[in-house]
């Protein structure tokens, strides 16, 4: 009789979690969200750390914003610190997704300064016809504390 309640038991986690064993792949995949405004300081302050807002453009209900991401696009050599920035979001795929309503957000961050040189910063607000992205660029000096 033991036996018989083990063989029930097993039986039945094997089929309460067979659900979960069904994946028909991931229904979200990572998007860029268009940053439609950048708010900087005029100068930044070597060894400090400051603060940038943005705004931007979240498609509908079934995006949500993940964060900011960067890179950094400087080359040897060059005298100016390059950054490029973006706003990245988490959508849904599906059908009850298609028709929502657009909503605008701001979202603040910081920029620690590393550099003595100028800082450009780049914000990508979206690609052009041909398929390029599009900027919003600030070139902002560095002055070293006083």
């Amino acid at each position: 009789m033991k036996k018989v309640s083990i063989a029930a038991v097993f039986l039945t986690l094997v089929l309460s979690l067979s659900g979960c064993l069904n994946d028909d792949g991931a229904n979200f995949y990572y998007t860029t969200l268009p940053i439609s405004s950048a708010v900087t300081p005029d100068t930044l302050v070597y060894n400090k750390t400051d603060s940038i807002t943005i705004r931007y453009s979240i498609p509908g209900a079934c995006h949500e914003f993940i964060g900011i991401d960067f890179s950094n696009d400087t080359q040897t050599g060059d005298t100016i610190q390059r950054r490029t920035f973006w706003a990245v979001a988490q959508a849904q795929t599906g059908e009850e997704c298609e028709g929502a309503q657009s909503v605008t957000r701001e979202h603040k961050f910081a920029i620690e300064v590393r550099y003595k040189q100028p800082y450009q910063l780049r914000f990508i607000t979206g690609r052009d016809s041909e398929g390029e992205y599009t900027f919003i660029t600030r070139d902002i000096p560095v002055k070293e504390e006083e």
